[in-house]
């Protein structure tokens, strides 16, 4: 049924919501900012230099914006958590530079396709 359907859609935004807050909670707890989490996020995936270090920092908080705003609405449910289970591959909440340029290119990919009306 068409409110059965819905009920499922809304338990399963909920859900996404929670795994956001908490990679954000655990990133806050662990590096005692998100500001801070970045940095370390981009020092880890770049290695040496101060500008690429900036950028990887800069791209990751775009991608935790971005992951955010889409929620599950634009994203199927399937998708969104692998994407944090290869965040939390390890349990600590560590994310590569790499990775991060490969969700964002993902979600910039779902935006484009989400513009055409082609989302499922």
């Amino acid at each position: 049924s068409p409110a059965a359907k819905k009920e499922e859609e809304e338990r399963q935004l909920a859900e996404v919501d929670e795994m956001i807050e908490a990679v954000a909670l655990r990133m806050k707890q662990k590096f005692g900012s998100l500001k801070q989490a970045f940095a370390i996020f981009a020092r880890d995936g770049r290695g040496s230099g101060g500008r690429q270090r900036e950028d990887a920092a800069i791209d990751f908080q775009a991608w935790m914006k971005g992951l955010t705003a889409l929620r599950m609405k634009q994203l199927r449910h399937e998708m969104v958590v692998e994407i944090f289970k290869r965040i939390d591959a390890d349990g600590q909440g560590r994310i590569h530079a790499q990775q991060i340029e490969e969700h964002v290119r993902m979600i910039a990919k779902l935006r484009v396709i989400q513009a055409r009306g082609a989302v499922e």
